[in-house]
């Protein structure tokens, strides 16, 4: 979803089709967090660990989507930097 809705919105805002440092940071961080929750559910994990990692999943989640939302909500009604209507 992020690398298909940034790519959407970079052609629809007249921006370049080439993921940027920033798209790329973003998109590392959200396998972060998708290895953090698959690693919650390792066997041989200690209970009491459980919840922290759980918690760092959701957090780096929440946190790179929160960026990424409020990144591409800054493009949104605005004029397109190539001066062409739309």
């Amino acid at each position: 979803m992020l690398a298909m809705v940034t790519r959407v919105s970079c052609g629809h805002s007249g921006r370049a089709l080439v993921a940027d440092r920033i798209a790329w940071s973003l998109f590392w961080l959200l396998q972060a967090a998708t290895l953090l929750r698959i690693g919650a559910t390792v066997p041989g994990l200690p209970g009491v660990w459980l919840p922290w990692v759980l918690l760092a999943s959701a957090c780096t989640w929440a946190a790179t989507m929160g960026a990424w939302g409020v990144r591409l909500a800054r493009w949104y009604g605005r004029l397109r930097p190539d001066g062409r209507p739309g």
